[in-house]
């Protein structure tokens, strides 16, 4: 007996080391560097039971994934992603999600500490933010690039955008930053992840033309599954929801099954991206954001003076001493979506001249007026006079010198 299970362990040992030697990749048959590996994630396994790992940095740069609803589209790329940022830090990865269909999908990914952007349809505005968000973030590495940062001390950013066709169509010019993201990320360290049910009616040619990586759930027609991969594949065989063929580089379509995050992994990693957070030590800079959250309703005066401050059109800070003297008043806060945060904007009477407040009813000219009145109040070693002119009669008496002292004796 002790013989025949020496055999039987014999044999399963060399099994399983046939099984480790095919670990390959989606693009290679070779097995992957040591330096490669850090960004691998074993996904799911072949029809003959063979692991299949992919990485997107080699295997990419960027992946389409196409299929109907309910082939496991989303659920293969939530489970990719959590996976992905479980075996990599902050500094070697983060991830921003734009996407059409609310957030529910990838709330289980929301909040790992590698999200440094997440955009639903349901605020409005958050999508065009977000979109004016990445063409800053790819500015922001184009200019550490040119002044001698090398693309490894770059994190890699991985851009999600579900629904693209959806995203597409309601804001057509996410189709020139997809484009110009897709020739360019390489070199920036940007990798895209678009999703759509129908490749073939919204990803053009353009943004195809750099995406080596292309994986199709199961099609609604043949010419759906030709255009992604090739063959009819996607179409014909794929019946049971994470089934898909996956085409890369390597010219070979892989039949790949992809395994499911089950609701218990999914929770334990939810609390291994928190763990993360509570692990950081205190010196870890807050995470980054590619864009600000919207601006609020009200904000207090020291919170927008706390603020790093805009640049003044004269070139320094508007906090900074120079040589004109003069009061320097708050004005509230911008959005400073070139920096990718909030700033303090300021008005400095002795520089700027004269200032003219616009709007119609109801859209905040007084309110910035009290501001305005507020920061006067609230200078030190400044002496700060201020008219107030009830109406327009008043203004023009204000105006005639004849009726100058008393209207300022009467103030």
């Amino acid at each position: 007996d002790l013989e025949r299970l020496r055999k039987s362990l014999t044999v399963r040992g060399q099994r399983l080391s046939h099984v480790a030697k095919r670990r390959t990749s989606l693009v290679t048959e070779s097995r992957p560097s040591d330096d490669a590996r850090l960004f691998d994630v074993e996904v799911g396994e072949t029809s003959e039971g063979h692991p299949v790992v992919m990485n997107l940095m080699r295997d990419g740069p960027h992946c389409v994934v196409s299929g109907m609803t309910g082939s496991g589209k989303t659920s293969f790329i939530v489970g990719w992603l959590s996976r992905l940022c479980n075996q990599t830090t902050l500094a070697s990865l983060e991830f921003a999600v734009i996407d059409f269909k609310g957030g529910i999908d990838f709330a289980a990914v929301a909040n790992y500490p590698h999200c440094v952007g997440f955009a639903t349809d349901l605020d409005e505005g958050a999508i065009d933010h977000a979109l004016l968000g990445l063409e800053a973030e790819a500015a922001r590495r184009e200019r550490e690039l040119r002044f001698g940062k090398r693309l490894v001390d770059l994190s890699r950013l991985i851009v999600i955008l579900d629904e693209y066709r959806a995203v597409a169509a309601a804001h057509p010019r996410a189709v020139g930053i997809m484009v110009d993201l897709a020739a360019r990320g390489r070199a920036l360290g940007i990798h895209l992840v678009l999703s759509t049910q129908r490749a073939s009616t919204s990803i053009s040619e353009d943004i195809l033309a750099n995406v080596p990586l292309r994986i199709a759930f199961r099609a609604l027609t043949p010419h759906e599954s030709f255009f992604l991969v090739g063959d009819d594949r996607a179409y014909r065989e794929l019946v049971i929801p994470g089934d898909a063929v996956v085409a890369s580089a390597s010219g070979t379509n892989v039949k790949v099954h992809f395994t499911e995050i089950t609701s218990q992994n999914n929770e334990a990693e939810q609390d291994t991206g928190a763990d993360a957070r509570e692990r950081a030590p205190a010196t870890t800079p807050a995470v980054r954001r590619l864009w600000s959250d919207p601006l609020p309703a009200r904000i207090l005066r020291t919170e927008a003076e706390s603020l790093p401050q805009r640049a003044h059109p004269s070139g320094r800070l508007a906090g900074e001493p120079s040589t004109t003297f003069g009061p320097r008043l708050c004005l509230g806060v911008v959005d400073a979506r070139d920096h990718q945060s909030w700033e303090s904007a300021w008005y400095l009477p002795q520089h700027d001249g004269h200032l003219l407040i616009a709007g119609t009813a109801r859209t905040g000219r007084t309110g910035t007026i009290h501001a305005l009145v507020d920061s006067a109040r609230g200078q030190t070693g400044q002496r700060v006079t201020a008219h107030i002119i009830a109406d327009e009669v008043e203004l023009w008496d204000w105006f005639d010198p004849r009726c100058r002292r008393s209207f300022d004796d009467a103030t």
